[in-house]
């Protein structure tokens, strides 16, 4: 079996298929791609088992077949080459593989494809389009939020909400929340799945500029089809917690920061604060917003303070400043707004201003105020 085909066009593919090779797999094949072809389309495959993504192109072959090829020896090959055609040949008694260049040829030897595990027969029960750019923002948005706590299984993905005309993004580990609300989206029907964490990764690697998304998704599993792409992965088969009912809706105090100068400040800050808990006093009044951290096994301290909008009775927060870097660091616009009740309480954070069709919100948790000098 002979196979023509561009070698930049291959790495392409095979480069967002690997995502998914496991570095230590349950079985040795799951370290191959398989290649099938079919007339003038080959079509590629890689899983780990819970996540399966398969892509195709157009080549140039002697006939139809399927065979295993080790993922790592491939990649590396293609990348070390310059663009150019290479041919690959598959003989199917010895299970032999070679890979001819322009200036040499490479040879393995393949694992049969009859060992390759029978993957989940995938049967769709909804199907919905999203905006390609819109789902891998919202994604990755909320993915900094996720926990890390194998014991907090429910917590360790996304929350996929769809509801009729939008859908909601949420993650949480407990001490943060982000929630991502995406309008305009064209679905009556009304259902929750939790996605795993690693699909903000697989898909960002698939970006193409603006196209369409289709989503289809039973109980168990989902589907994602992009371009030239399919990634079907298990859904994380928990329940999310309730997270409107930590949401607070009377916070009535309003500050408005310019978010890369809150950004920097915090960076610089950091530095000289506590390594375990990061907290930092966040003072405001008449429009100014200060900041100061100690930490006093080390005898550090710094003090920043950057101007702010306001109107109201002066303000005396604490909050952990590595997870308001993280917060504001996943937001794009210049300006955003504090929304506060009072010191204590959880505060919210958003963008001064949201992008058409979308609505980000995300929770700043308290912690308890320390005063580094007295007073």
């Amino acid at each position: 079996m002979n196979i023509k085909v561009s070698s930049g066009e291959l790495l392409k593919l095979v480069s967002v298929c690997a995502s998914v090779i496991p570095s230590k797999a349950v079985m040795v094949i799951l370290k191959d791609f398989v290649f099938e072809v079919e007339g003038d389309q080959l079509s590629v495959t890689a899983s780990d088992l819970d996540f399966t993504i398969r892509g195709s192109m157009t080549v140039i072959s002697s006939q139809d077949g399927k065979f295993a090829i080790p993922a790592e020896p491939l990649l590396v090959t293609l990348r070390e080459l310059p663009e150019q055609p290479i041919e690959i040949n598959f003989d199917e008694e010895k299970l032999v593989l070679e890979i001819k260049s322009s200036t040499g040829f490479y040879k393995t030897s393949s694992n049969s494809t009859d060992d390759y595990p029978q993957l989940p027969e995938f049967h769709e029960d909804n199907q919905l389009d999203v905006s390609s750019s819109k789902l891998i923002k919202a994604l990755n948005t909320c993915s900094f939020a996720t926990s890390t706590d194998e014991m907090k299984t429910n917590m360790l993905g996304i929350n996929m909400a769809i509801k009729p005309d939008l859908i909601e993004f949420v993650a949480t580990n407990s001490h943060k929340l982000v929630k991502y609300t995406l309008y305009g989206v064209h679905e009556s029907q009304e259902h929750s799945m939790i996605l795993p964490k690693k699909l903000v990764s697989i898909l960002k690697a698939m970006s193409g500029g603006e196209q369409t998304i289709t989503i289809q998704y039973s109980k168990n599993q989902v589907r994602f089809r992009y371009l030239d792409f399919e990634i079907t992965c298990k859904l994380i088969s928990l329940v999310f917690p309730n997270y409107n009912s930590v949401i607070p809706v009377n916070n009535d105090k309003e500050i408005i920061v310019d978010r890369q100068s809150m950004l920097h400040a915090l960076r610089r800050l950091v530095v000289y604060g506590n390594k375990t808990t990061f907290q930092t006093n966040v003072n405001i009044a008449d429009d100014e917003l200060s900041m100061d951290t100690l930490d006093v096994e080390f005898s550090n301290e710094a003090k920043e303070t950057i101007p702010c909008q306001y109107q109201g009775e002066r303000l005396e927060l604490c909050y952990n400043a590595k997870y308001l870097i993280e917060s504001m660091s996943n937001l794009s616009s210049e300006e955003v707004k504090f929304l506060v009740s009072q010191p204590g309480k959880a505060a919210l954070l958003l963008p001064k201003e949201d992008e058409v069709g979308e609505q980000i919100l995300m929770i700043v948790m308290p912690v308890m105020k320390w005063r580094p000098y007295d007073e």
